[in-house]
Formats: structure tokens, sequence, C-alpha cells
């Protein structure tokens, strides 16, 4: 589970020497806010982040603050636009969710954040939000626990371990500290991910379905095989994960 930064309109341009600099320092993946906000804030700078990153070798994702009195589906195209140069390079958008302006309420935040995940198209959406502010402003909904969610929870521990909240009981990223400097590059956030296991193999899935009818011990498989906890998917259908582990993964 490696080390990942996100930045922002806050941490300014990165030049490809910087680019270089977190990668040697242990970054492997950047997430890149594609905001271009009027004064008085930072002017936005993603189009000097990406390549910088991606040319370090740094994998890169994005990710798109949905301020709730604007349109979502406005918000998300245009970020898709801002990513669009090296969209094939970019692993996923995270629909960022901690606004609290707007004036909508809980039915009207829900249905935003879902007319901007279904925005996202083809490319691969993710939640970003923290416990505090799900359970008060999104009325606790487990509405989107079938995306992927990274968690803002600054508790300084480089892992993925987070409050259940949404119908989430893991976070696929956590953001665990702010405000770093790495490589000479300022106003970072630190993360930490979990790794996608390695495919499996033709013969590892018949092992693992085996298990699931005869009831096999663990000891006579290559693998182990549990059902995981169950989750609620837009339909409102539950959704029973089969998780499978190699041994030595």
């Amino acid at each position: 589970m490696p080390l990942a930064i996100d930045v922002s309109n806050f941490t300014g341009p990165i030049d490809a020497a910087r680019g270089r600099a977190l990668r040697e320092a242990g970054v492997q993946r950047g997430v890149v806010g594609t905001q271009y906000p009027g004064a008085p804030y930072p002017a936005g700078c993603a189009h000097l982040q990406l390549p910088a990153l991606i040319d370090a070798g740094i994998a890169v994702e994005a990710y798109v603050y949905l301020w709730f009195a604007h349109d979502a589906v406005a918000q998300v195209r245009d970020a898709l636009d801002v990513i669009g140069p090296w969209r094939d390079r970019i692993g996923r958008l995270w629909i960022d969710v901690e606004d609290e302006s707007g004036g909508l309420d809980v039915v009207g935040r829900v249905a935003a954040v879902a007319s901007a995940v279904e925005a996202c198209g083809a490319m691969p959406a993710g939640i970003y939000s923290a416990a505090w502010y799900w359970d008060a402003w999104m009325g606790g909904t487990s509405a989107f626990s079938m995306l992927p969610l990274w968690a803002a929870q600054y508790d300084g521990r480089a892992d993925v371990e987070v409050r259940p909240f949404g119908g989430w009981t893991r976070a696929a990223m956590k953001q665990y500290a702010e405000d770093a400097t790495i490589g000479g590059v300022e106003r970072l956030d630190l993360n930490w991910y979990e790794e996608a296991p390695r495919p499996l193999s033709e013969a590892e899935f018949g092992y693992a379905f085996a298990a699931l009818y005869r009831g096999w011990g663990g000891g006579q498989l290559p693998v182990s095989v549990r059902w995981g906890d169950a989750v609620r998917g837009a339909d409102g259908e539950e959704i029973h994960p089969l998780l499978v582990r190699g041994r030595g993964i």
C-alpha cells in the first residue's frame, strides 16, 4: 500500500524536476484537482501538474470539487475537459463531496452526486468525503457504497482503516495528513491506498468456486475464499462480493 499525494490550485505548478523529485521520494500516485476558480482563489494549474507527474512515472488520478450551488453535470464535464489531453493516462475521477453551501437538502445533494457520477461516463468514478460530513450533510446514505471511497481522516496513520460510514467499511484510499512538503513541493496532502490484487488465473477461479460449492477447507486450496460484507447497489439490491486471495499476496 504505497504513498499518494493530492494537489490542487493551492499547491501551484509542478515542473518536470519537481515531478521527478516526488517520484524519487517514494510518491507512486498523484491525484490532481481540476478546479480553475476565479478570484480570490489561486489560479488553477492542473495543466502544469498533470504532465509533470505523468512524465515522472507517477500514476495519476484526478478529482473535481463539487459545488452544490452549481450544476453538477457541468462541473464534471468541465473536469473531463481539463484532463482531456491526458485522459488515457488518468485512472479515475474522484467526486469530491464536502461542500456545505448551495442551499440543497439531503435529497438534493444525493441527487446532485448521483448526476455527477453518471456524468463521468466511461471514466471510472469514486467518492471523496469524510465521515463527519457524510453523516451530517448526506444523511448517511449508502447509495454510493458500490464505488471506491477516498476518505479524509486525519489520524496520521498510513493505512486505509477508517471509521465506517455511508455503507463503506474500508477505504480504497485514505487522506491521513495535510499541508506536507515532499521533494520541494509544498501544500500537499498525504494519502495511503490499497493496491489492486493481481489478476486471478483461470485455475484460481476454479478453486474459488469449488471452495464455495464443495465446502473445501482452506488447507486444501491455493487461494483463500470468503463472501465479503453485503453492500447495496444503486437499485437497492444487496451485493455479496466474493473475496479471493492467493497465498503470499
